[in-house]
């Protein structure tokens, strides 16, 4: 069988092809640790483990939590401990202080049984 205008059967494949990618599962936050080194004018520069500095954006919509409560950027002091969540395009989705003993400081300690 031959078919003469195949124009739609190609259209309708090159949309499903150019479609398929959005659908595909959002990738997962990437977490990176470390002390601030400064903070503040939208830009967050921390130190990693490895002694590398990192900056990233800070937007209005950065979520940013300070010993368990909601803060500023400008509440992040140097050599605070920070765990800093990015999407995978690298946005920085948010910045909570961690408590070296507890982990980050916007999670609650799990209660202890007598």
């Amino acid at each position: 069988m031959y078919v003469r205008n195949s124009s739609p059967v190609v259209a309708l494949i090159a949309l499903a092809l150019a479609w398929a990618p959005t659908c595909s599962p959002a990738a997962e936050p990437q977490l990176h640790n470390g002390t601030v080194v400064s903070a503040g004018n939208g830009r967050l520069v921390m130190k990693d483990s490895t002694g590398k500095e990192q900056s990233f954006a800070v937007e209005g919509a950065t979520k940013i939590t300070v010993n368990g409560k909601p803060g500023r950027l400008e509440d992040l002091q140097e050599t605070m401990a920070i765990q800093v969540t990015t999407d995978e395009k690298g946005k920085t989705l948010s910045i909570a202080t961690v408590d070296k003993d507890k982990g980050t400081g916007n999670r609650r300690a799990p209660a202890t049984s007598p």
